[in-house]
């Protein structure tokens, strides 16, 4: 029975690094991201923060 626990255990410590290793890798693609629209931004001279609210439901 002891052997079972300390496997259980294993494995849950196992899927719970797997778990964490994903959630890094998602925010390191979505810092990639971010960082790519900031490039081409700075490259096209477009400023930031020009988005005002609702004003894509014209092309709807």
């Amino acid at each position: 029975m002891a052997t079972w626990t300390w496997s259980a255990r294993a494995l849950e410590l196992t899927w719970q690094g797997t778990h964490i290793t994903d959630q890094l890798a998602d925010l390191v693609t979505q810092i990639a991201v971010i960082n790519a629209f900031n490039r081409r931004n700075v490259i096209t001279q477009q400023p930031a923060g020009d988005y005002e609210a609702g004003m894509l439901t014209k092309f709807h």
